[in-house]
């Protein structure tokens, strides 16, 4: 078995798992959440008053969007946000880190290929996995939208805005595989994953908390923010931008470490 069906099988069965639990999520605040805070508006108002400013801000709960749909799912996205982070950087992490896990590189780097085409058989294999997955969050979004029949924003934004779970999982496969990469050891891909997408949360709510916009910059989650594709019909640029020059940094460092290491450090 080559190594992209290999590293596809191996990661099928956590990506099932996700895309379910990404489903649910999404269904649940969606369907269920969203329809109950609009039925309640003023009393969900009346016990927001009694919160600080930025506490509310810090966890994205904008009171002049939370009761739009496209609001509501900027609310949301936070949270799924982190699940779709975690699940890169899980993925990721265990695709370039399974030998070294597993003290088998020697093993694989004897095999007649070379070290770019093993990088990049791993790198797709990930994108693909990442990419069904991130289908079947758009598509569920989508059939979610249509059911709840709201008009406060309209279907070409709205898929914009689901588009930025794919390209903010593509932004944590690159850190993955830069963690995994230049690690010495990796001894938990889920710990290693689960820190790098808390981190990021962290990162994200601070900036919201001291309303700094310099800040965004150093906050992933934010680089493609549903409300700014909803309230404007793009992303924005400059937060693309830098998403995009991390992530191509990320893997160009990545593929230069592994194809140059000595089988001990790869």
């Amino acid at each position: 078995m080559n190594i992209f069906a290999y590293e596809i099988k191996s990661s099928l069965k956590s990506a099932l798992i996700w895309a379910i639990a990404l489903v649910a999520v999404l269904a649940a605040l969606m369907l269920g959440a969203y329809p109950s805070y609009s039925d309640a508006k003023d009393q969900i108002l009346s016990l927001l008053s009694n919160y600080p400013p930025e506490f509310l801000a810090a966890f994205g709960m904008k009171s002049n969007t939370l009761f739009s749909y496209g609001g509501f799912y900027s609310f949301a996205f936070a949270y799924l946000g982190l699940m779709g982070a975690i699940m890169a950087s899980s993925v990721s992490i265990s695709v370039f880190s399974r030998e070294k896990r597993f003290k088998c590189t020697d093993f694989l780097l004897t095999k007649p290929v070379s070290r770019p085409f093993v990088f990049f058989a791993k790198f797709f294999a990930v994108l693909l996995v990442i990419l069904a997955v991130s289908a079947v969050y758009i598509a569920a979004g989508i059939i979610f939208y249509k059911s709840a029949a709201d008009d406060s924003v309209t279907l070409q934004r709205y898929f914009i805005a689901l588009t930025g779970f794919f390209f903010n999982q593509l932004f944590f496969v690159g850190l993955g595989v830069f963690y995994a990469t230049f690690a010495k050891k990796v001894r938990s891909v889920s710990a290693a994953a689960n820190a790098i997408g808390f981190a990021a949360f962290i990162t994200s709510a601070l900036a919201a908390l001291l309303e700094d916009a310099k800040l965004e910059y150093l906050a992933p989650p934010k680089y493609f923010e549903p409300l700014t594709v909803i309230e404007t019909g793009s992303f924005d640029t400059g937060l693309v931008a830098a998403a995009a020059l991390i992530f191509v940094l990320c893997v160009g460092l990545s593929f230069y470490r592994y194809c140059k290491s000595d089988t001990v450090a790869v």
